[in-house]
């Protein structure tokens, strides 16, 4: 899985991948059993029902779940196939050193782990009350979102927990085309990135990441802190880190 670490003309830092992309469909229903393997169901169910909806109910229906899908993060797609992946390539600006771009990825990969599981649980509380809204005619939405959200960050707590595991033996690229700032509000430059490192979906994912705003967007933490990330023990410290940033030469691979 190709993993891009890209710079914003206002400082922060992103993690974007154009795929594997998983969406609604990345679960199987077929896998497993119990109460999961229902919901799964469940939830397949009604994305098939909204599929065919085209008007009545079924329109309003199909409305209010997408409104629902704008509160989600706009990484959780990218963290959901980290699950699946089998390799990871991390590409960063060749203006950094491999170990500054693999603190980025380990901090952001903690930050986006306590984010996921943190909300994997509290979805998971809503659930059981949330059903009891099956009595009442029609589809029970609110009940399969909150179950569909529970399963959604519980994909993106083990890809993000995958991703962890094998952040020391990832294989990290300095990206000379990714060393210019990106301007979001420059849409002829996101084409252009775009264009040249063949990912057909980054302009619309920084048209996505303008509208939300810089403080909606997860971005990349530019230190480790072990007090709070008791499990990044084994990652660089800040005084290696900044050992290799002073010769930045000796630590890229070819």
């Amino acid at each position: 899985m190709r993993i891009y670490l890209l710079q914003l003309d206002h400082g922060p830092r992103l993690f974007y991948s154009d795929g594997p992309s998983h969406h609604d469909g990345d679960f199987d229903p077929a896998s497993g059993g119990g109460v999961r393997a229902w919901l799964e169901r469940q939830i397949a169910a009604l994305h098939d029902a909204l599929d065919r909806a085209e008007g009545g109910l079924g329109r309003h229906v199909k409305r209010v779940w997408h409104w629902l899908h704008r509160g989600t993060s706009l990484d959780e797609s990218m963290l959901r196939g980290l699950r699946l992946a089998g390799r990871f390539t991390i590409y960063y600006p060749a203006a950094m050193s491999e170990a500054e771009a693999r603190v980025a990825w380990i901090a952001y990969l903690a930050k986006r782990r306590r984010y996921h599981k943190l909300w994997m649980v509290l979805n998971a509380l809503a659930v059981p009350p949330a059903i009891l809204l099956a009595v009442l005619p029609g589809p029970n939405v609110f009940g399969l979102w909150f179950a569909y959200r529970a399963l959604c960050h519980l994909a993106a707590w083990v890809g993000t927990r995958r991703a962890r595991a094998a952040a020391k033996t990832a294989t990290y690229v300095p990206l000379p085309a990714l060393d210019e700032p990106i301007r979001l509000r420059d849409p002829a430059q996101a084409n252009h990135l775009a264009g040249k490192l063949a990912l057909s979906e980054l302009d619309e994912y920084l048209h996505r990441v303008a509208l939300a705003g810089p403080e909606r967007v997860p971005v990349a933490p530019l230190t480790l802190d072990p007090l709070l990330n008791p499990e990044l023990d084994s990652a660089p410290s800040q005084s290696d880190a900044t050992a290799q940033l002073q010769h930045p030469q000796g630590d890229r691979r070819p």
